[in-house]
């Protein structure tokens, strides 16, 4: 398995968390 998958997939996890907090 390849970090960069993992990083990948937890920057999206993130990132609409994110998006959904702001809204």
């Amino acid at each position: 398995m390849d970090d960069g998958i993992l990083t990948t997939l937890k920057l999206l996890i993130i990132g609409e968390s994110g998006v959904g907090k702001s809204r």
